[in-house]
């Protein structure tokens, strides 16, 4: 295998996947997510997220890594093994389990999103693909961001870090959160994450999925990528019930020009005195 896991992330070689996914390790309940082991790219996407998860598996708002396996039922792939929780944010809305939360409480899982994303950028690391899909939900509402196989540097990289900076391999962030730089001009960067944290405050702020807004206009412009419309700025509609001061925030965070979007330090200040509408 090239690249190498860290030390001290434990290997399990007798693992039972089950349907979807999910299984049982040791009693607990757990996700089982996969990587092709015959493909170059996968398999170094594998060990940097094993590696990401495993240095940060302490950080209270990062999914908890159990391990990995090497030598599961299915020998053509290698496994991470993570704490399955209930939901991720899209789930979260879509299945009326939010019931009424109030703003105050989105509010909450918002900060603690950027605050995770400003981590990870003084760790020195883009994470690559933010977006709702992968902010995972405690049943205490208690975000944990997961999905660190695009992460790359943002910088020179740390000693434990990843093992390439895979900005350089293949973009694979979800287009309806990629900013309009990302693989036209630019790699993903610190700034890119910042247009998909914009994207994903806004999906907070509404309920809504980015992917009805932009998909409707794509339907109007046969031919056209979601990327295609991003450029020319087109961007999700903002809820009237959004306030002011969390609309200016969203609305920084997706600026077409990178340098215009603020750091996560600046929008966890903004954040702080901006309100949530309840549901």
């Amino acid at each position: 295998m090239e690249g190498r896991l860290l030390s001290g992330i434990r290997e399990y070689e007798d693992v039972k996947i089950g349907e979807g996914a999910s299984g049982f390790l040791e009693g607990q309940r757990v996700f089982f997510k996969a990587f092709a082991a015959d493909d170059d790219v996968s398999r170094m996407r594998f060990i940097n997220e094993a590696n990401v998860l495993h240095t940060f598996r302490n950080h209270p708002n990062i999914a908890y890594l159990y391990g990995v396996s090497t030598a599961a039922q299915e020998r053509s792939s290698y496994y991470l093994i993570t704490k399955q929780y209930p939901y991720d944010i899209l789930d979260f809305f879509d299945s009326g389990a939010d019931g009424e939360v109030s703003g105050e409480a989105l509010k909450q899982i918002a900060l603690k999103i950027c605050s995770t994303v400003q981590f990870l950028h003084e760790q020195g690391l883009v994470h690559g693909d933010i977006k709702s899909a992968n902010v995972l939900l405690s049943h205490d509402l208690t975000p944990k961001l997961c999905d660190f196989e695009s992460v790359s540097y943002g910088s020179p990289a740390p000693a434990a870090g990843p093992a390439v900076p895979l900005n350089e391999v293949e973009v694979r962030s979800t287009a309806y959160y990629l900013a309009p730089e990302v693989g036209f001009t630019h790699p993903v960067s610190y700034q890119s994450d910042i247009y998909s944290l914009g994207i994903l405050l806004n999906e907070l702020a509404s309920g809504d999925d980015p992917t009805s807004e932009l998909g409707a206009l794509m339907r109007g412009r046969p031919g056209a990528s979601i990327q295609d419309l991003v450029r020319q700025g087109a961007r999700p509609r903002i809820d009237s019930s959004v306030s002011e001061e969390l609309k200016r925030i969203i609305e920084l965070c997706w600026s077409p020009l990178p340098d215009d979007r603020p750091t996560a330090s600046e929008v966890c200040y903004l954040l702080n005195a901006a309100a949530f509408p309840d549901f």
